[in-house]
């Protein structure tokens, strides 16, 4: 699969190849999801993600109501397998700050936590496997909807229909990083993290504009998408101890965790707002208009 709009490659064509690419991994995963679970899992969700920004780079093209309907689509798929992905992050999570922090949270404590924690995740994997009508279901809509993708009302050959959804997303995440400044809320963060992805979708599937500056624009974004990720997935698994250990006995044995957990996101935050300049330096017009320029430079 490449997820990129090939040399040479006609922009409408490549837009519904890589659509369909990417529903086509997603069925072969899914179809296999007995023998590999987890990467199924985890694959398929990255799949709908992609779809979805791609979606954002020819929604007006694709007009309003097309655009929200495919969209749904492709949300409401990814949350079927939201709780799977979710349950073994939050462990993964665990690991992660115990391998940072080995001193600082007492090991029985640990063990206790990662126990409850993996019964949890066995019990909704367990859920999932066993309703095979579901996963029967999403790999038939999933399959029906290739021709649905074929038939996108594209028909701009230029690169001047992608300019309008490269600067929504453009803006919308540096309008996230200045609301971030002002008002840090976890909904903030988690809306920012969802916009600085898509950019980076964006930015992948035109990569071929001018690599130079095309892969270094990428390497931030993924490098912003992954420190947000993470401080997403640490605020995620607070709000799983805070319903798995409601009693205040058991909190107090978290005390640490919790301090760690506080100490590990501030770090990222203040990370990821370093890392915001490199992206969101510039008019969100002269961003989409600078890579314009690129593009067809890159065709003489």
């Amino acid at each position: 699969m490449n997820f990129k709009i090939l040399n040479n490659e006609d922009i409408n064509k490549a837009v519904k190849r890589i659509g369909i690419e990417l529903i086509d991994d997603s069925i072969i995963r899914l179809k296999s999801i007995h023998k590999t679970f987890d990467e199924s899992i985890h694959e398929s969700r990255k799949n709908f993600k992609k779809m979805r920004g791609l979606l954002r780079l020819v929604r007006f093209e694709l007009g309003d109501e097309l655009y929200k309907r495919e969209n749904k689509i492709f949300r409401n798929t990814g949350r079927i397998l939201s709780p799977i992905r979710d349950a073994t992050v939050i462990t993964e999570t665990l690991d992660y700050i115990i391998k940072k922090h080995p001193n600082e949270i007492d090991y029985d404590v640990y063990k206790q936590i990662r126990k409850n924690l993996n019964l949890r995740a066995r019990r909704i994997r367990t859920q999932f496997k066993k309703n095979t009508e579901l996963i029967d279901k999403t790999i038939k809509t999933l399959t029906g909807h290739r021709a649905e993708i074929n038939k996108f009302p594209l028909h701009k050959k230029s690169f001047n229909q992608l300019i309008p959804g490269l600067t929504l997303v453009y803006e919308k995440g540096q309008n996230s990083f200045a609301l971030i400044k002002r008002n840090p809320s976890v909904k903030n963060f988690h809306e920012w993290r969802k916009q600085a992805k898509y950019l980076w979708y964006h930015i992948r599937i035109l990569e071929g504009a001018w690599p130079e500056y095309m892969n270094i624009l990428s390497n931030k974004l993924s490098d912003l998408s992954d420190v947000l990720g993470l401080e997403h997935d640490l605020s995620e698994f607070r709000s799983v101890l805070l319903k798995e250990y409601p009693s205040d006995a058991n909190r107090q044995k978290l005390a640490n965790l919790f301090k760690i957990l506080i100490k590990e996101r501030t770090a990222l935050r203040t990370q990821a707002k370093s890392i915001a300049p490199y992206i969101y330096s510039e008019p969100s017009d002269n961003f989409a208009t600078r890579l314009f320029l690129y593009w067809n430079q890159s065709k003489k």
